[in-house]
């Protein structure tokens, strides 16, 4: 009936397992999260959010969107753009390192 007193001799092997199975499960998410963030890093192809407002604009115009969706869109595009604008670009970075 009653339960017997279990020494840390006996319990060392469960917890040295414990511990390794969360150490490794640790490293496995901390790499996953590197990965997602090198893909989504990766994820832009080179379009800017400028060019992008530019073409929607250009389908605006030809009739290919309604002052509705190209309302949205630009609200999508919003925070980008001012990032765009708010980040200096490669030439003005090279250009204020040779100066």
């Amino acid at each position: 009936m009653f339960a017997q007193a279990v020494t840390l001799d006996e319990l060392w092997p469960a917890i040295l397992t414990f511990l390794i199975a969360a150490g490794v499960i640790l490293v496995l998410v901390v790499v996953i999260l590197l990965i997602r963030r090198w893909y989504h890093g990766l994820d832009d192809d080179g379009v800017s959010a400028s060019d992008m407002m530019t073409g929607f604009r250009d389908m605006k115009e030809q009739g290919g969107l309604s002052d509705e969706e190209f309302k949205l869109i630009k609200g999508h595009l919003r925070d980008k753009l001012r990032s765009e604008i708010d980040k200096p670009s490669s030439s003005d970075e090279s250009s204020n390192e040779s100066s």
